[in-house]
């Protein structure tokens, strides 16, 4: 099952997959429901929501859960936590990487960093775990770059403007893996240990398109 979370409006609509659970977080709930998305749960302590846009999510959904404002997680890791157990679950955080509170933004990347079925996606960028080997088409994105997480990764990239062989990428080291290109249909990623979170962005400000959403697994 895939559980997508609208969490902001910084995304195409046509992102989210038709067979979803579809989950609004706070306002995107209100954001969903105005671009006549079917929600089948809403999540939220309603604190970026007018009362009138708080009523036409209680009217709307199904299933709200209505959150105090003073809790010890956010929204979207309580809506996250909820479906967390579920057999062969994969979570899609849509729209979360733009926005005005930063901190957000910083606590569902942490959410990404330690559940590998979870990615980040918005219009012009995708981020997620990467803990095995894959192959990465080129029309997802013309720049992609990798971070190591914990210890550190070894990889081997080819395909790309800067191909690398057994390289041992650290956290915080050289920037040997950012803002790389493609240079071949296929861009091939072999981690020979550790893991990486990998960003692929659609373009720079200066022409930036709609982001076509495709699954790693």
């Amino acid at each position: 099952m895939i559980y997508a979370f609208v969490i902001g409006h910084h995304l195409s609509w046509k992102q989210i997959p038709i067979d979803s659970y579809k989950i609004g977080i706070d306002r995107g709930a209100f954001l969903a429901l105005k671009h006549r998305i079917a929600l089948n749960e809403a999540v939220g302590d309603w604190d970026s929501c007018t009362k009138e846009e708080q009523q036409l999510i209680l009217s709307s959904v199904p299933r709200v859960i209505s959150l105090n404002s003073h809790k010890d997680d956010t929204d979207t890791m309580h809506a996250y936590r909820e479906h967390q157990h579920e057999k062969d679950a994969r979570f899609l955080l849509l729209g979360s990487i733009q926005g005005r509170r930063i901190e957000h933004f910083y606590a569902n990347l942490e959410l990404v960093c330690t559940d590998s079925r979870v990615e980040m996606i918005d219009k012009d960028t995708r981020i997620f775990l990467l803990d095995h080997d894959m192959s990465i088409p080129r029309e997802e994105g013309r720049y992609i770059s990798f971070f190591a997480l914990g210890e550190g990764a070894t990889i081997s990239l080819h395909g790309f403007a800067y191909n690398l062989d057994h390289y041992h990428l650290i956290p915080a080291g050289p920037v040997s893996a950012v803002s790389n290109e493609f240079r071949s249909p296929l861009g091939e990623v072999n981690i020979h240990q550790g893991k990486l979170l990998c960003f692929i962005s659609k373009s720079d400000a200066r022409s930036s398109t709609h982001a076509i959403m495709n699954t790693h697994r």
